[in-house]
């Protein structure tokens, strides 16, 4: 979804705390944001930027412990 920054500060902070608020999130223009809505709803990244380098993993800290675990 496109969309301008207060909807993604509104979608991320509803999704975030499940209240319908607004949290203090920076967002910047052309700023990437993914979330994955399902049973349990997972913030992956936030605010990319072109101008910022990509994390190593967008694995959540219980997903890379359950790797470690596995392995």
């Amino acid at each position: 979804m496109v969309v301008h920054g207060g909807v993604i500060r509104a979608l991320l902070s509803y999704a975030l705390t499940g209240e319908r608020r607004l949290l203090a999130l920076e967002v910047h223009p052309c700023g990437l944001s993914v979330l994955d809505v399902g049973e349990k709803t997972l913030l992956r990244a936030h605010n990319i930027v072109a101008y910022d380098l990509l994390p190593e993993s967008r694995l959540s800290t219980m997903e890379m412990l359950w790797e470690m675990y596995r392995a």
